[in-house]
């Protein structure tokens, strides 16, 4: 149901061509593991917010991170607008729909592989080449990998903004979801550190309009 609006962002009037250097490029990573899936309302304000945000020539990627191994199947959607102002907002109007048929989406993943999502995104801006680089990631950060899986190696963020909602003061918090939250500030800081000793930027959102200098 899905891949049937990713192949519409990208054929036809919908160009996916890469974006120049003055252009900005956004990676959204959407956790769909159980502790975080009652934070869809956020996931929807921002990235209206973010595509509100962006201009023709910008570039924009979604996906999701739910299993033990992230791959290219995760990827809901990726392109760059278009020149033409109409056909910019038609983009913007078709992922808009694609967001809220995955808030609609009850099912939760079992894992989180943030480390495969981060590398993915950083993957997507080397081929774009923008200038601004900004990953914004729903999560509260479990990351907990099957046995066999190696998550803990460097990464280099070269420079891309790392954004963050500050899951520990979501309201409400359901009673299933305590323990979790209680430990996010925990999680958050280790990546903060693995983010800026990669040579990136670190943001944690407690308000939503705290993103908007970052279009800027």
């Amino acid at each position: 149901m899905k891949w049937p609006v990713l192949l519409l962002l990208c054929l036809g009037i919908f160009s996916c061509r890469e974006s120049t250097p003055e252009h900005r490029a956004v990676y959204v990573l959407i956790d769909r593991s159980g502790s975080y899936a009652q934070y869809q309302d956020k996931v929807l304000a921002t990235i209206k917010l973010t595509l509100a945000s962006l201009e023709q020539g910008d570039s924009f990627a979604m996906a999701r991170i739910d299993n033990e191994n992230f791959s290219e199947r995760d990827i809901l959607a990726a392109l760059t607008f278009s020149s033409r102002p109409s056909q910019t907002n038609a983009q913007k109007r078709a992922l808009l729909n694609l967001v809220e048929q995955q808030a609609d989406d009850s099912r939760v993943g079992s894992y989180t592989d943030i480390t495969g999502g981060m590398l993915q995104a950083i993957t997507w801006f080397n081929a774009k080449g923008a200038s601004s680089k900004i990953i914004i990631v729903f999560s509260d950060f479990p990351d907990e990998p099957r046995e066999g899986y190696l998550r803990e190696f460097p990464v280099n963020f070269n420079g891309a903004w790392v954004v963050v909602w500050n899951a520990s003061q979501a309201e409400p918090v359901a009673d299933a979801f305590l323990t979790e939250t209680q430990s996010f500030s925990a999680r958050a800081s280790v990546w903060q550190a693995r983010v800026q000793a990669g040579g990136g930027n670190w943001k944690l959102l407690n308000d939503i309009n705290e993103i908007k200098p970052l279009f800027h």
